[in-house]
């Protein structure tokens, strides 16, 4: 059995219909048709030793991150798991002495500080895109969340809140390779959840228009009730990669024009802002991982409750 045979029945038999189609792409078929397949694909399965998949990382130092190269690790490792469950072959070359190093270094994420996230707030207050934008901003959920929330999800009483029960990816039909838009259930159970809202959010969000009214080709006009609380002009489930482009990079644009010493943060930056203010306001790491839906309270704290020495300092001290 070559390599390349196998790969793909493992795709097709023990993926493909087990796992959403954003995963299958992302996780399971870039790894092994961009990787694995180009390195190992002619070769039978019981000619790869762990010489060869401890050289092929090797090559990796200076290419693909640590990251990449986890899934990639990850998805060699279960094709001969299973390879082995099929008598394909008897030993599996993934093993424990198998090293993964990256000089690649992740990307440094930025955060505003408590003045610039006040200025933020405070002008998309008042600009046509910037509901969404202080929604980010005070919650720290995904854009994939937020294009997901359905009026249904928002609790308009004297304790708002909003429950994250979707998100809205772009996805690669399997069947047909083409991009669709889809809202669908969240990456893991921790995500869903309540999370409180200010009544000050709660007030703009009502704002929003609960009935609009479309153009037709025929010049009939048709009204609709959107179900999502940020919806495209057409009323629909908001595709991230267009609302990036026509809602947030506009806002964005707008505020350096307005304000050129702030600077222009991505969305994921917004949610890595939030976590940081949390920290710095003494919310504790658990009641963060709650709101923001993170399940793992090592990498929480690595990748966003970054804390300045003199934060510390005060904490440790009970300085003023």
């Amino acid at each position: 059995m070559l390599f390349i045979n196998w790969a793909e029945c493992w795709l097709e038999i023990y993926k493909k219909d087990y796992v959403k189609d954003n995963t299958y792409w992302g996780t399971y078929v870039n790894p092994v048709r961009c990787h694995l397949i180009p390195e190992f694909g002619n070769k039978e399965l019981s000619e790869i030793k762990p010489l060869d998949v401890q050289n092929y990382f090797r090559k990796q130092i200076d290419i693909l991150s640590l990251e990449t190269q986890k899934k990639i690790k990850s998805a060699l490792k279960s094709i001969y798991d299973t390879a082995i469950e099929n008598d394909l072959c008897s030993k599996n070359p993934v093993t424990k002495n198998i090293h993964l190093s990256s000089n690649i270094l992740p990307p440094q994420k930025r955060a505003y500080t408590e003045e610039e996230y006040q200025i933020v707030w405070q002008y998309a207050s008042q600009h046509p895109y910037g509901i969404a934008i202080m929604t980010l901003l005070e919650t720290g959920i995904s854009r994939s969340e937020l294009l997901g929330l359905k009026w249904i999800d928002f609790n308009d009483s004297e304790n708002p809140s909003l429950w994250i029960r979707r998100g809205t990816v772009n996805v690669k039909d399997i069947e047909t390779g083409k991009w669709k838009t889809t809202s669908s259930g969240l990456k893991n159970q921790y995500r869903n959840r309540q999370i409180p809202i200010s009544r000050v959010l709660a007030k703009f969000i009502s704002k929003i228009p609960r009935e609009i009214q479309i153009s037709h080709h025929n010049r009939s006009i048709e009204k609709v009730h959107p179900q999502f609380i940020f919806y495209s002009p057409r009323g629909l489930a908001y595709s991230p990669d267009n609302w990036t482009k026509r809602v947030y990079q506009k806002f964005m644009s707008d505020l350096v024009l307005s304000y050129p010493q702030i600077p222009a943060l991505s969305v994921h930056e917004l949610r890595h802002t939030r976590a940081t203010l949390w920290v710095k306001d003494d919310v504790d790491i658990f009641t963060i991982s709650l709101m923001g839906g993170w399940t793992d309270l090592k990498m929480l704290r690595k990748r966003y409750a970054h804390v300045d020495v003199e934060t510390l300092r005060k904490k440790v001290f009970k300085e003023n």
